[in-house]
């Protein structure tokens, strides 16, 4: 917000004392010097402010000789200060905001209870904070008004109000460069007071008040903060239908609280509001940028290509606007490239790469540019999953981070393309590496997609180094990702399904009841939400095997292979959806009330065991070996071992000594005989 926005013009001033301007209240009134006894101080006075209207700088010469003639005048100070004030509010003529500060000073200092010189003299300052960039400035201007207020007690409501306002703003400007929570929350106090003396405000004045909620709200990630400021944006249009300001920035914040939410209401409501003030001012690339931005974010979110194709006509329209911002062309080249994945298509991600190309090679670029290149790169790996192209990603997001640590895209991205990397390469120290990255990200930006990337993340490495510390993490993260995702259960039924799984390979460790009967009761409420989820029934059975061989309830048993029958209905050619089913069965049968049910469900298993071998399971032979020792079929079972172990499918030799399933082979000398054997084996490579 420029100070000129906040500067009528010197006659606006002296008819009204409520205008919309920061120095809106400074009214001129009657002069108190005896115009006979001072004929030529006020004649000095008029012809230096005309001079100052006609935009000559030399009426400032004209004020220091009425100055000179009248010293002790406060009420003249106070009218040139105003002048000087009006004057140095245009572009390029700032230096006289100078002059009239110090006109206010002086006056204030003939006449210390001068209620409007204080107001004034903290505008100027103000302004001066504004068309400089210099923190002192707003706070001498903090302190000028905060003076303004002790003086209040016989000033008409509106200028109280007013007063109070312009505190509000100066804060705002002092929160903004110090980054603290306190300066915003001591701009909210200001403008409170002033909606508690009077609620009837401008529309300018909501939306300034509707800023300082959404500033506070992206500095605390407080979603309801967001919800304030939009109702504040809601009343300010609702007053002028045609405040461009309310409208982009009531179309901001509903964009930020559906970034927080995910909630297609939000989105379509920012949408509308988005196009609202595209008809009130179509050529502010700034609208279109965020615009676009939006559109690209949730296109990918959500895979939607009509949502990218709108990004990129938006992208061209801010282009039209701006050519020299390089952020449409950023957000530009990034929705093409998620596009060309969607569709297939290479010619968009060769479109892309030369787009961002020709922005760096042209200007210098700041971390988002770099952050759209390595997303570029980014696609091209997923395009051909291929590694080399996900590195060249990574070596562009280390280049955006070298320009700004704080950004926390770059950090993210860097983690989500390490996590790829990893996968493709199977490679725990490049997982390790992508955990780091989340949390930086993390540290930066509570989002709840960056928790739960970093808790997919760590629940990997922690299966994959059977930790339970990093397992533990990783639920904590989840936990973190749903807690700010409420709804995330219809928008992300994904999220609440690898939280299941991750709780129930806790549960392998902690063999606590309650881990696997969350994991149950959360697969199930994912079951109802997305009922065609490839492995929902397949988890559901593990969950239920796994949770009934720590209690041992059969009814939990039967439920586990119901989910296995369907699991195997969808993909029957699976061979780890049948090994776990044969090996459920052998875990009931184990607990079996009849010899008939025991052997009914040993002979299943068998056959289904038999099946994943020919399927190509090797681990099956193992399993065989089990099944053959539990009904002491001992040379079947020595048979199945020997093969194991040629095809290299044996556990540890710790978990075959260990195995209660092989407790009768062990008995025999063909065990015996066999980890003799197996000391000199030769695999058959044949």
């Amino acid at each position: 917000m420029n100070a000129g926005k906040f500067t009528n013009s010197f006659s606006d001033m002296a008819s009204d004392q409520h205008s919309l301007s920061f120095s809106s209240d400074i009214s001129i009134t009657p002069m108190l010097f005896d115009e006979s006894e001072n004929k030529h101080s006020n004649l000095f006075f008029k012809q230096g402010e005309r001079l100052l209207l006609k935009g000559d700088h030399s009426g400032v010469k004209f004020f220091d000789m009425a100055a000179d003639l009248d010293p002790s005048n406060a009420q003249l100070l106070y009218d040139q200060g105003l002048a000087l004030f009006e004057f140095g509010s245009e572009e390029g003529k700032e230096k006289n905001l100078l002059l009239a500060s110090r006109r206010f000073k002086k006056c204030t200092s003939i006449e210390p209870t001068y209620f409007h010189a204080w107001v004034a003299w903290g505008a100027a300052l103000y302004a001066l904070g504004k068309a400089t960039g210099e923190a002192h400035y707003f706070h001498e201007a903090k302190t000028k008004l905060h003076k303004a207020t002790t003086l209040v007690e016989e000033q008409p409501r509106d200028l109280v109000t007013d007063l109070l306002w312009k505190y509000g703003l100066v804060m705002t400007e002092i929160a903004i460069l110090s980054q603290e929570v306190s300066d915003l929350n001591g701009a909210l106090e200001a403008f409170n007071k002033a909606l508690e003396i009077d609620k009837r405000q401008p529309s300018e004045f909501w939306v300034d008040l509707g800023r300082v909620y959404f500033k506070l709200g992206q500095q605390i990630n407080d979603s309801r903060l967001f919800v304030k400021a939009i109702e504040c944006f809601k009343q300010a249009v609702t007053i002028n239908l045609s405040n461009f300001q309310g409208w982009h920035l009531m179309a901001q914040t509903l964009t930020r609280l559906y970034d927080f939410t995910h909630d297609e209401d939000h989105f379509t409501q920012a949408n509308e509001c988005y196009a609202t003030a595209a008809q009130l001012s179509a050529h502010d690339s700034g609208l279109w940028l965020g615009w676009a931005s939006m559109l690209k974010e949730s296109g990918k979110r959500l895979c939607d290509t009509k949502r990218l194709h709108s990004a990129i006509e938006k992208c061209h329209r801010a282009y039209a606007c701006d050519s020299l911002n390089l952020r449409s062309i950023g957000i530009w080249a990034e929705s093409l490239a998620a596009l060309g994945v969607l569709q297939d298509r290479l010619d968009l991600l060769q479109e892309a790469e030369n787009k961002i190309c020709e922005a760096i090679d042209d200007r210098d670029a700041g971390p988002e540019i770099y952050y759209a290149y390595g997303m570029v790169y980014y696609a091209y790996g997923t395009y051909f999953e291929d590694i080399e192209h996900y590195y060249q990603a990574i070596e562009k997001f280390q280049e955006g981070i070298s320009i700004d640590r704080t950004y926390h895209r770059l950090w993210y991205a860097l983690g989500i393309t390490h996590a790829q990397t990893a996968e493709l390469q199977n490679d725990p120290k490049i997982l390790e590496r992508a955990c780091k990255f989340f949390s930086r990200a993390i540290g930066l930006s509570n989002v709840s997609s960056y928790y739960y990337e970093y808790a997919l993340a760590l629940s990997k490495l922690g299966e994959y180094h059977r930790d339970k510390n990093t397992i533990e993490l990783a639920i904590i993260h989840f936990e973190q990702a749903l807690n700010l995702q409420k709804n995330a259960i219809y928008l992300h039924p994904e999220w609440l399904y690898q939280y299941a799984v991750t709780l129930d390979t806790l549960a392998d460790y902690t063999e606590d009841e309650n881990h696997y009967a969350r994991a149950i009761e959360i697969l199930g409420h994912v079951l109802v939400v997305d009922p065609e989820h490839p492995e929902v029934h397949y988890r559901l059975a593990l969950c239920c095997a796994h949770y009934a061989e720590l209690t041992n309830e059969i009814g939990v048993f039967q439920r586990a292979t119901s989910h296995f029958k369907l699991a195997y209905k969808k993909d029957s050619e699976n061979d780890i959806i049948i090994l776990d089913w044969a090996l459920t069965l052998i875990s009931m049968a184990e607990i079996a009330d009849s010899l008939f049910e025991r052997e009914q469900w040993l002979k299943e298993a068998e056959y289904k065991i038999v099946q994943a071998a020919k399927l190509g399971n090797v681990q099956a032979y193992y399993h065989l070996a089990c099944l053959y020792s539990i009904t002491q079929d001992f040379s079947r079972s020595i048979h199945f071992l020997q093969k194991a172990y040629e095809f290299s499918a044996l556990p540890p030799l710790d978990e075959i000594l260990n195995d209660s399933w092989l407790d009768n082979l062990r008995e025999t000398d063909f065990f015996k005989a066999f980890l003799s054997e197996i000391q000199t084996w030769k695999p058959n490579t044949a």
